[in-house]
C-alpha cells in the first residue's frame, strides 16, 4: 500500500508505504528524507504521536490513512 498526504504547512507531499510482503514500512518526504520503521504498527505508532488530522490539507485524509494502515496489518 502506498498512500499520500499533504501537509498543511509544507509544499511537499509524503507518500507512506507500507509493504508487508517485502517488510518496507516507512514515510517518505519529495525531498527524500523520511523514515524508515521495522513493523507497520511502529509506523502507525509514529503517525499516531506526531501527526494530527489538523496538519494535513485535508484533515479526513489522517482518519483514512490510520484505517488503511490498519486494514494492511490485519490482511497480512
Amino acid at each position: 500500500m502506498e498512500y499520500f498526504v499533504q501537509h498543511k504547512d509544507e509544499h511537499n507531499s509524503s507518500l507512506i508505504t507500507v509493504d508487508t510482503d517485502n517488510q518496507r514500512y516507512m514515510i517518505q518526504k519529495e525531498d527524500t528524507s523520511g523514515r524508515i520503521f521495522d513493523t507497520p504498527p511502529a509506523l502507525l505508532a509514529w503517525i499516531k504521536k506526531n501527526w494530527k488530522p489538523t496538519d494535513l490539507e485535508k484533515p479526513e485524509v489522517y482518519q483514512e490513512l490510520l484505517h488503511e494502515i490498519a486494514e494492511e496489518m490485519r490482511g497480512n
